[in-house]
């Protein structure tokens, strides 16, 4: 299996997670090699959103509610072609996902693997896109997550229902999963059929059936100071 971590080029912080996590992943005895995947950046971001033919629908402040599905969007916080640029990072991946005809891990910059991922039974399964990450401090409302799953049966469950269903949920915050070639295929579809959002908001079950997440948890994250939601 391939893996890509989304790396922000020659930027302190983000590339020393990037070597926390290869250096994790080695600890562990992980049989694949993590690539670096270099960032979308903000400077950037509005070109490839073009090059893309990409709309970004997804409000930089404040709360709109698409009637179409159903859903209440609020505003992340933190500079908005941040969100831009991740999303669209991910974006990326999902279209080598597709091109590439297999499935991929992707992770973040600030994952660190906590034990041996063998993965195997991930790819048997019959999801599309499985969370590994440790929900704990990685996503809101991360201890009813993380009940939820614990309390299902399998080592494999579905993506857990925490909030309303107004509100878009998905797999831990995004930041370490494994999508295959039909989920990337309409992940990307989705961000042509209702725009690019926030790729934590964009992989939720209310688009898509197909989110699992692993009962085991093989990552977790470092702690690091946000480089989407900040300035750094």
């Amino acid at each position: 299996m391939k893996a890509y971590a989304i790396v922000m080029k020659d930027h302190a912080l983000s590339e020393g997670g990037y070597k926390t996590l290869v250096e994790s992943s080695k600890a562990v005895g992980n049989d694949f090699t993590i690539e670096r995947f270099d960032a979308i950046i903000s400077d950037n971001v509005d070109t490839h959103m073009e090059k893309e033919g990409l709309k970004w629908t997804w409000p930089d402040s404040g709360t709109i509610f698409n009637q179409k599905l159903n859903m209440r969007f609020h505003a992340y916080g933190g500079p908005p072609k941040r969100r831009r640029a991740c999303a669209m990072s991910h974006f990326y991946l999902w279209k080598k996902c597709v091109e590439e005809s297999e499935p991929i891990l992707i992770l973040e910059h600030d994952a660190k693997f906590i034990t041996h991922f063998d993965y195997q039974y991930v790819i048997e399964s019959d999801y599309e896109c499985v969370g590994i990450n440790d929900p704990r401090m990685a996503t809101r409302l991360y201890q009813k997550f993380h009940d939820i799953v614990q309390a299902a049966p399998g080592p494999l469950v579905d993506c857990p229902t925490i909030d309303n269903m107004y509100v878009p949920q998905g797999i831990a915050g995004a930041s370490a999963y494994v999508i295959k070639p039909e989920g990337a295929d309409q992940a990307i579809g989705a961000a042509y059929d209702h725009g690019l959002w926030p790729n934590d908001a964009l992989l939720c079950q209310q688009l898509f059936p197909w989110l699992g997440v692993t009962k085991k948890y093989y990552t977790t994250v470092q702690g690091l100071k946000s480089t989407t939601f900040s300035n750094v």
